[in-house]
């Protein structure tokens, strides 16, 4: 992958030579670091403890908006600021279930704290341990019933959520004005989220914005991990969510533990380009974090999302796949199940999918304009269109001086023998079978629900018409794992070619 500096780190896919491919691994590299599902069916236990939880959640997060929220506000206008920190960790302990463990202890000669950004109540959590001056959209003041919160503990700075897309105007400038000011008048740390936006913090780090990392003050790294009892994502990216979606969802669990790990101080070297500075200080906190330090922006996650919810609208919840031995990435539509028979709208295939996919990519990205530049995304070359069923290099091909031969293409439901089952290396691990008179494998598949959780393999296959049934289930059950992970075999269908 092509980095501007040693700090970005790669990802499956980031190095393939076909645009297409490699698109398709950046948005699918993007696609993991965001929750799109509020409930997670991680496993039927916690599933249905869930279920049995979620009228008692539910009251609770009544009472604490209702109740808690604007008590803890009022009371906390009567405390002496000297005890508000001691003050914000006993009141989110005691009636929002928070728990905030520290590692490592603040610097007294870091003016900024950078810190990742995985809730809404990140901010709560770190005034518990400290007393930063915390940079905030000003979209929050018209939010009348967090007036009416603990929102009153927090020194916050509000700046105009329109100045980060306007670049270096006045607007962006009154912003320096006011941070460069804090700085050089007052003695408390500035707290900025750099990320842009909420990432689940799993797999990667959004990309750190330069604005904090350029004003030549020793910055402190901040690691924040979420530890909670229930499947659910406090934040998700799921279309029409809201602020206050994800505040209820907040109070709704009964408890959480925020773990913060302070690590060591960092300042720009003299050689070092602001850009590289910001990048080396997400890589230090993705390191801790034991995730990746990402490439992509806060305005890459927007591009996807609008690509991802187009989809998401006509019941298209795309599934990627990447195969690194073949340069491939698989595209498949786990929301494409039998399910027809409850709607009986034509769907499009996974080729009409994947083209169309391809192509909002172009768009979202402006591939099309003479002057786009990206450190990961490649612009299309028409060398690179390619079939969608990827060629197996030793299989038959027909060619014009040999004989047409008749051919039949498979779709097989492959049940797995439980929920452990990695349904996605199955299919890899499938793909990479040959047999003689095999052609070629499709290079997308799908996962299906079956029931608690459970879910099957749907994955098709090109034979020439010599190769029997038999031979085929025995190739997938000896040679593909399938006496291990395999319950069995099913034919969805079956047609000549």
């Amino acid at each position: 992958m092509t980095s501007e500096t040693p700090y970005q780190d790669g990802f499956p896919g980031s190095t393939f030579a076909r645009s297409g491919e490699r698109n398709l691994a950046c948005v699918k590299h993007i696609d993991d670091m965001l929750p799109h599902v509020r409930v997670r069916k991680e496993s039927t236990i916690s599933f249905v403890i869930y279920l049995l939880y979620f009228p008692v959640g539910f009251l609770l997060a009544l009472v604490r908006l209702v109740i808690a929220l604007p008590l803890v506000g009022a009371v906390s206008c009567c405390v002496p600021s000297c005890w508000r920190t001691a003050f914000t960790r006993f009141a989110v302990f005691v009636f929002f279930g928070v728990w905030v463990k520290v590692s490592g202890s603040p610097d007294k000669n870091a003016r900024v704290w950078a810190a990742n950004h995985t809730s809404e109540m990140d901010a709560i959590a770190i005034r518990a341990v400290g007393n930063p001056f915390i940079l905030g959209y000003s979209f929050y003041l018209k939010l009348w019933w967090l007036k009416c919160s603990p929102l009153s503990l927090l020194n916050m700075v509000y700046v105009p959520q329109q100045s980060r897309s306007q670049g270096n105007n006045k607007a962006r400038d009154n912003v320096r004005s006011v941070v460069q000011n804090l700085i050089d008048n007052e003695t408390s740390p500035i707290l900025v989220f750099p990320e842009g936006g909420l990432a689940s913090g799993r797999t990667a780090l959004l990309q750190y914005h330069k604005f904090m990392f350029s004003l030549g003050v020793p910055v402190q790294p901040i690691m924040i991990k979420l530890s909670r009892p229930l499947p659910i994502n406090v934040n998700c990216e799921r279309e029409g969510t809201t602020f206050f979606d994800n505040v209820f969802w907040f109070v709704f669990l009964p408890f959480q533990s925020f773990h913060l790990t302070f690590l060591d101080s960092v300042s720009k070297e003299d050689d070092e380009g602001v850009l590289t500075f910001t990048q080396r200080v997400q890589y230090l906190t993705a390191k801790a974090m034991g995730v990746k330090a990402s490439p992509f922006l806060y305005r890459d996650k927007i591009k996807w999302l609008k690509v991802k919810h187009k989809f998401m609208r006509e019941e298209c919840n795309l599934q990627f796949l990447v195969d690194e031995e073949q340069a491939t990435v698989a595209v498949s539509n786990k929301s494409l199940d039998t399910g027809r028979k409850k709607n009986s709208k034509v769907r499009p295939s996974m080729d009409t999918v994947r083209a169309r996919l391809l192509e909002d990519i172009r768009e979202q990205w402006n591939m099309s304009h003479p002057e786009f530049h990206h450190p990961v995304f490649l612009k299309d070359n028409v060398d690179d269109l390619e079939d969608t069923l990827g060629d197996n290099p030793g299989g038959p091909k027909d060619t014009p001086g040999n004989s047409v031969v008749q051919k039949t293409m498979f779709v097989f439901d492959l049940k797995p023998v439980g929920v452990d089952t990695d349904l996605q290396e199955l299919a890899l691990a499938m793909k990479r079978l040959t047999f003689e008179g095999l052609i070629n494998w499709g290079v997308e598949h799908q996962l299906i629900d079956v029931a608690f959780g459970i879910q099957k393999l749907r994955i098709s296959v090109i034979v020439e018409d010599r190769v029997s049934l038999n031979d085929l289930e025995d190739l997938m059950n000896g040679d593909g794992r399938g006496d291990e992970h395999i319950q069995s075999i099913d034919v969805f269908t079956m047609s000549n070619v």
